[in-house]
């Protein structure tokens, strides 16, 4: 959930919850934190798409 008036960040709009995850795995990735690898619940277990993305970039 987005706080009113909290603003949409860059690109604007409103995400759901696994475009979120994905926008702050991502953001850790280019800050280069370090980690091997990403725990979800079964919401986002159950995200094709995050599943998808998160291998892609070679984190799941």
């Amino acid at each position: 959930m987005i706080r009113p008036g909290a603003g949409g960040g860059a690109g604007g709009g409103v995400r759901d919850e696994a475009e979120q995850v994905s926008v702050m795995v991502e953001r850790a990735v280019a800050a280069g934190v370090p980690f091997a690898w990403f725990i979800a619940d079964e919401a986002y277990g159950q995200n094709p798409a995050l599943r998808t993305w998160l291998e892609e970039q070679d984190i799941a």
